[in-house]
């Protein structure tokens, strides 16, 4: 069916009181197609007084016009105006000419205004239920403007408004539309993690309903909330008066949740908030060799717990994110922390299923909380969580962009997923910061020459720089997140721990994935 372009292209006419617009603008697609129908269309005038038209009516070719609609029995008495209505009530309404005409001008002032030609117009009032007499001849405007019923309205509606004048549509559009710029990705993607954030805190009534038990455990899949939760925990019990360690194993994680902290008020941040190492370092005041051999890190678990058990620097609450990442024999370190070592208050957040460095977790008598809502990722990037492990999604993030696959061998993945954040970064839509390069094995040359030049620990922190392309491997960036993830597979140091590796690494993009890397494994995430 050939109808003319309507704006908006669905009006909604369902409230009481709009009957007859609707009936109007349903006969007004029988104009041609070229036509144009602007409905309920709003305007200052110089006086700032709000007019309004029930429509722009325009034909290429034909003319312009600015319709006013008045339903029900329509009349004058005594130079006032009145209307009878579906219930047989009778209101004084304004004149419907003099409507359109102060519409029509204020419209045509706003468009000069804008530097674009206002053609020749003419107003028209349309009586959908009125039949006017014989004999009626207006004083202010021509009879051909008074459109009674609604009978071959589009024939009646050209030739009121007649004039052959050309004009631009397209030009007059751009100009009463105003069209508001399309959202900028960086806009959208803050709009969902700000929704994310919303959803999360709703959850964090399942860990006010369990704060009076001293062991919680609360684990979930990627993107529900759990580090979040972790923050905000560690935050209201700090306000509560408590003093809080907030502890991790990834450096990058730790130097994130520093971040987000070093925003709230000094007394709401946790006494302490890093890796169990880190603290270990800062209580033994132990040096860091060179070349950081294993045995010395193996060592600090261990040195904590004997320093803690005569430290009057202990915690009230001990929080622990992404608690599958610590070993069976540092969790004595972590308990040593507490004034009461045995039974002391501990929150751990976990997820097994991102388990990546061949740990188990010691079996803690805790109360269990499972998350099972994804509400950090899109749809688009929960389907390929799904597509990867076979389990359902339960997704209340928001929708984004389709997930884009390119295929390459491994050794070629890095050099292409650089092409693509290099289209990505050319393309407009992106900045530097809002990407992420990871790798599944090897590390990238940028990765080898950032570590070289900054060392591991301004390394870690440049993962977090607002000026640049965060490089790592998908180990490296547990944790963090960024809008936009590009995942190069190249290959994996343990086939067992590939597909949580690409579990982990899917789940970092918060809005846009790219994943580069052999056909075998793009098929086993969706593609």
């Amino acid at each position: 069916m050939i109808v003319p372009r309507n704006v908006p292209a669905n009006p909604d006419y369902s409230e009481p009181g709009f009957g007859a617009e609707r009936r109007v603008w349903e006969a007004l697609q029988e104009l041609p197609d070229e036509a144009v129908v602007i409905g309920q269309y709003r305007v200052l005038d110089d006086r700032g007084v709000l007019r309004e038209a029930d429509f722009l009516v325009f034909i290429p070719g034909v003319g312009s016009g600015v319709v006013e609609v008045k339903g029900g029995l329509v009349w004058t008495a005594d130079d006032q105006w009145f209307s009878r209505d579906h219930t047989g009530r009778d209101h004084p309404i304004k004149d419907p000419m003099w409507q359109a005409q102060k519409a029509g001008f204020a419209i045509g002032d706003f468009v000069s205004g804008q530097g674009v030609i206002w053609p020749r117009w003419a107003p028209v009032v349309v009586l959908p239920d009125t039949v006017l007499p014989a004999g009626f001849v207006p004083s202010d405007s021509k009879r051909s403007q008074w459109i009674d019923g609604i009978a071959h309205l589009s024939a009646r509606l050209s030739a009121a408004l007649y004039t052959g004048q050309a004009f631009d549509v397209e030009e007059l559009l751009d100009v009463l539309e105003r069209r508001l710029p399309k959202p900028s990705v960086q806009q959208k993607a803050a709009l969902a993690s700000r929704r994310a954030d919303m959803i999360t805190r709703n959850q964090y009534e399942i860990l006010r309903v369990l704060r009076n038990n001293d062991r919680i455990l609360v684990t979930g899949g990627p993107g529900t909330g759990k580090t979040w939760l972790a923050l905000e925990h560690s935050r209201q019990e700090t306000i509560r008066g408590a003093r809080v360690a907030l502890l991790c194993y990834n450096r990058g994680l730790a130097l994130h949740l520093s971040a987000v902290a070093s925003g709230w008020p000094e007394d709401q941040r946790p006494a302490w908030i890093g890796t169990l190492h880190q603290l270990a370092i800062e209580w033994t005041g132990a040096q860091v060799p060179t070349g950081s051999p294993q045995e010395f890190w193996d060592g600090l678990p261990p040195a904590l717990a004997r320093m803690a058990a005569d430290s009057d620097d202990r915690f009230d609450l001990v929080v622990v994110d992404e608690a599958q990442d610590l070993e069976d024999s540092w969790w004595d370190a972590v308990e040593s922390l507490l004034w009461d070592p045995a039974s002391g208050p501990m929150v751990v957040f976990g997820d097994d299923d991102q388990e990546l460095y061949g740990r188990q977790a010691r079996d803690l008598p805790i109360v269990e909380v499972e998350l099972d809502q994804n509400v950090r990722n899109t749809v688009q990037i929960a389907a390929v969580l799904e597509a990867l492990s076979g389990q359902p999604q339960e997704c209340r993030g928001a929708s984004g962009p389709p997930v884009e696959f390119f295929e390459a061998p491994v050794e070629q993945a890095v050099a292409v997923a650089d092409k693509v954040v290099h289209t990505l970064l050319g393309g407009g839509d992106y900045q530097a910061a809002d990407i992420a390069l990871l790798t599944t094995w090897r590390r990238h040359p940028e990765h080898i020459k950032r570590v070289q030049e900054l060392g591991p620990a301004q390394f870690a922190a440049s993962l977090l720089a607002p000026d640049q392309v965060a490089v790592s491997t998908v180990k490296g960036f547990k944790g963090l997140e960024r809008p936009v993830v590009v995942l190069a597979i190249n290959g994996f140091h343990d086939e067992a721990v590939a597909e949580v590796l690409l579990r982990v690494g899917v789940s970092r993009a918060t809005h846009q994935l790219v994943v580069v890397g052999p056909q075998e494994w793009l098929t086993r995430l969706g593609h």
